[in-house]
Order: structure tokens, then sequence, then C-alpha cells
């Protein structure tokens, strides 16, 4: 409320409204009108009931969204808005109940958030119980919290649970944050600014000093000499216009001290322009990353999380959005949800996410190529630091918006005719068909290649058995129009896989193959010392019996069985 005392932010209908129906009690306790959310007292006079009520009436309306402002216009007093808005957004319905248990039992803790957000989270979820009347046991309360701990959390919990009488949430809680702090304490003094401060320290007395060390005269913490920020120090400071280095250290120049190799962290931090516009394919990347926000389309901002960068440094995801690449040959493709980190340096393309959504990955002689079926989506180049870069660049979202709302007359005209040719395009309009109007140039078409593409070629088998009559195939063929002298219609074809010998046995009937079958493997074990171990037929009913399924069963004969229409 403009000029109040206390303030507290408008509800618009997508926030806690159990948190905000808390402050706004507490705002009408402090203004003296919490009475006028009850019935009033008959014995109340009239003037006193209705200034009562315009007082916490107006109190509330000013602290509602446009939005559910326009649900609540018809009530008049505050008793009215406020049972309105529990009816609206804090049902007690069985499926919103069932809904927040399951919520609660279900609850877990994600990678990447911090102790005191999963907490907080957490009392959300029984609030919102509580404000639709679900209470549960502290105790219970206590050992659901401790249950969506990760498995990392596993000793901390055991030691927690050990020895104790009872359990309360408010000790559980105190114990995680204590943790929490503790652990942030200790990254604090492991950070990068004391090695900084110990590097020059070391190296006092050099040529590079310029005086007796800072590092001492101060009692707080480190401050950057140009801008005078706490955030970071000179050397990685926005405003330094020294000569940056272009990412190589001289032999020269490595020092023996350990304050050398800190100033050589430097390299790792310089950014150039080009390193924006280049697209590492990271095989080590959890998702699509990049800095820039301006190549994005249909760009979602929200709290994505946190990503782990190699150094255990945390970045916050700031948004989601689709990114179109422009290859070399000038094909285009999509990535979908890449994360929008401004804290990175460099633009990520996770070859692992484009592995997990069907493309094949192919790494050789210094040239990586993402491949859909015949057809090589991405590709890129090996570097000198052994690092592949995308063979192409980022479109601006404006552009992409562009390309997705219209597409040019040529394009147009192309597919209207069946995809003709550009030169046929071009006779056409030489016969003004097209009227006065300029087709231009013909964009990549990328149906026309999905077209006049064709299936990859099978590779040539590989044969993995180990010994002759270990793995055997065999098919029936037949009837024959023409009888044989011997009056026989059908063969029985037995193969080896190992040494592609073949045995052809002529018959008169089908079912004379099983007979054939067990002769033919008396033979041939009695005549190596080997058993067939495995054989693979159709689903022909000659190989599909009773007698055939127990006598491989009693040999220990693996069957595999062939799908109809394939070899």
């Amino acid at each position: 409320m403009t000029g109040a005392k206390f303030e507290i932010e408008k509800f618009d209908g997508t926030g806690d409204f159990g948190l905000w129906r808390v402050k706004m009690r507490a705002l009408l306790i402090q203004h003296g009108c919490e009475a006028a959310l009850e019935v009033l007292p008959a014995d109340m006079d009239a003037t006193a009931k209705a200034e009562l009520n315009k007082k916490a009436h107006s109190a509330m309306i000013l602290c509602l969204g446009n939005k559910v402002l326009r649900e609540v216009t018809g009530e008049m007093t505050a008793a009215g808005v406020w049972t309105k808005l529990e009816t609206l957004y804090m049902t007690k319905s069985l499926a919103n109940k069932l809904y927040l248990k399951k919520k609660l039992y279900t609850f877990y803790m994600p990678a990447g958030r911090t102790i005191s957000e999963h907490i907080d989270e957490f009392n959300k979820i029984v609030l919102d119980l509580a404000n639709i009347e679900v209470k549960f046991e502290d105790e219970d309360l206590a050992l659901l919290l401790l249950t969506s701990l990760p498995a990392s959390y596993e000793h901390f919990v055991d030691t927690l649970l050990y020895g104790r009488e009872a359990l309360t949430l408010e000790d559980v809680m105190a114990t995680l944050n204590s943790k929490e702090i503790k652990e942030r304490s200790k990254a604090k003094g492991d950070d990068g600014e004391g090695l900084y401060m110990r590097g020059r320290t070391d190296r006092r007395n050099s040529h590079h000093s310029r005086g007796k060390s800072r590092s001492k005269s101060r009692g707080g913490r480190l401050k950057c000499y140009i801008c005078q920020s706490e955030e970071h120090l000179k050397r990685n400071c926005p405003k330094n216009n020294r000569k940056k280095s272009n990412g190589f250290v001289k032999k020269d120049d490595q020092l023996s001290s350990s304050g050398s190799i800190y100033d050589g962290s430097e390299v790792m931090m310089v950014m150039s322009a080009e390193a924006l516009l280049d697209w590492v394919m990271d095989s080590g990347g959890s998702y699509h990353m990049t800095p820039r926000l301006d190549i994005f389309f249909d760009f979602l901002e929200c709290d994505g999380g946190r990503v782990l960068l190699g150094d255990n440094r945390e970045c916050k995801i700031r948004g989601i959005g689709k990114v179109r690449l422009q290859l070399k040959d000038g094909s285009s493709f999509v990535l979908h949800n890449v994360r929008y980190i401004p804290e990175l340096k460099r633009n990520l393309i996770s070859l692992g996410t484009l592995e997990k959504e069907g493309y094949t990955v192919k790494m050789q002689s210094g040239k990586i190529k993402v491949i859909n079926g015949s057809r090589v989506i991405l590709s890129g180049t090996q570097r000198d630091n052994c690092v592949y870069s995308l063979d192409g660049h980022a479109v601006a979202g404006e552009l992409n918006a562009s390309v997705e709302e219209k597409d040019s007359l040529a394009q147009v005209w192309h597919k209207r005719l069946g995809h003709i040719s550009e030169a046929g395009l071009q006779v056409l309009e030489k016969q003004e068909l097209f009227g006065k109007k300029s087709l231009g140039k013909l964009d990549f078409c990328e149906n026309c290649v999905l077209g006049k593409s064709h299936r990859v070629s099978f590779g040539v088998g590989r044969h993995t058995t180990q010994g002759v009559i270990d793995y055997v195939h065999s098919d029936l063929w037949g009837p024959s129009q023409v009888e044989s002298l011997g009056g026989k219609r059908y063969f029985l074809s037995i193969v080896d896989d190992y040494s592609r010998r073949v045995w052809v046995y002529i018959l008169r009937f089908k079912h004379e193959a099983f007979g054939k079958f067990k002769e033919w493997k008396q033979l041939v074990e009695n005549q190596t010392g080997r058993t067939v171990k495995k054989l693979r037929t159709d689903n022909g009913l000659e190989f599909c019996n009773r007698e055939f399924e127990q006598l491989c069963t009693e040999s220990g004969i693996a069957r595999h069985l062939t799908v109809v229409g394939t070899p």
C-alpha cells in the first residue's frame, strides 16, 4: 500500500496464497481492523462497523493484483473478500489434499539446490497442507525432511538419528542450517581469493612487486584496486585495459613461485568476442548452454536451477529457449531446451543430450559429425587444443522470428510447384508467369534433401561364433511344382555359422524334417566331438512343434526364431 508504514507484495494469483494470507492478517492487525474478517458483535455501533469494514476492505483491495481484483469486485465487505479468496485459492477438495500429500511424501532434494532453499520448499508444502486443515506430527515431519535428502547426506542422517530418544523438526532444521553454514565458510576459505593473496605475498621480492604486500594491511576482504568491488580482484576487473593474453604462456615467462601459477589462471579467464561466437561441441556437458541472450527465440525466463562448472563453481540458469544454428553448407538446425547462463564464458553444445535425442555422434580424423540416419545434422573441426568447434554460427533471435514467420517468394513457389528446381523457377520467372515481382534466390530446402536421400547400406557382418556347430541355421524349402525322380518336393537345408558348411536333405513330406534333423545332429556331434548349442529357424510348424521343442530342451539347444519377412 502506497504511503503505509507496513507493506506486503500484491497477490496476483500465482504466488503462495497461504503465506500472503498470514502477511495480510498481520497487516490488518497493525491497522487495527482484523475484527472485520469475523462476524462483528451485534451491539457494536453501525457507524463504527461501517468504518471498520471500509478500512479493512480498502487495505485488502490495495494488496491484490489486477487479475485477482477482478474476481472479487462483487464483494463489498472485508469478510466477503476474505472468504472468496479462500474459496478460489485455498480449496479443500479431496483431489487437492491428495495432491499435496503426494507432493510431501515424494519430496526430494534435486542436485544443485541449497539446504536453505530445500527447507523453504518443504515449509511451503507443510503450510499449504496446514491451510486446508491437514496436520502432521512433528516427529513425522522431521523424518520426512531427513528422507528427502540425497544419498550424500546418508552419514549425516545416521549420526543425527543415533542415540536420540526424540526427534523434532526444529532440531533437524537447526542442524541442517549449521551444516550449510559450515560448508559455506569452508568454501570461502578455499576460494580463489585466498590463493591469489598467498601467491602475491610469495613473490613480493620479485621484479613484479610494487612495494609492500597489501594482503596483511587490510582487516576485511580484498577489493578490486580499480573499481573497489569485493566481487573480484584487479586482474579480473572488466575495466582493466591492460593487454590481454592470447591463451598461451611462454616458457620463459613461467616462474618457479606459486604466485606464477595463480597468475597463469588469468589466461583461462580471458574472453574475447570470438569466443562468444564460437560453439564448443562438448561431451561432458549436461545441457546446451550459452551466455548470449540475443540468439534465443521462444525464450522462457525462469529459475532453472544451477549447473556446476569444472572448478566447482555454481552458475544459475536464468531461462530456457531455442537457438537456431546456421551451418556452412547453408542448412540450419534448432537446438531445443538451451539454458541461458550469463556467467558462462563459452557456448556449449551437449553431445550427450543429442545422443539421448536419438542422434549418432562420430569422431574421426579431426572431424566430429552428428548424424540422423544418413544425414549429417551438425559437424565440427578439432582445434589445436583438442577441442571440437562447430562449423557454423548462431542466428540472432530477431532473424529467427522472421524465418519462422514468413518464407521468401522463391520458397513459396518452390513448394507450390512440387519442389521445382531453382533453374526451373528462373525459366518461369523470365516468362513473367509470377508477375513483375522478383523471386530472388532459393534458400536451402530441407525437404528436398530428405526426399532424395536413401537408406544407409548394411555393414559387413561379423561372426562371433567360436567353433563348429555352435550356431546352426536351418530352413525348409518347398513344395516344388515338379517332383524329383524319387517323388520328393521338399528339401531341408542346415548351415553351420562358423564353417559355412551346408547339408541338404531331400524330403517327401514336411513332417520328415524332425527325423532328418535328429539324424543330422547325431552324425555331426559324433564326427566333431562337439554339441549343437544354438539353432536358428523360422516359425514354421515343422520346427515349432512339441517333438522339436522336447529334443532341444533335452539336448540343451537354445532356440532363435526369426521374424517374418527377415533373413
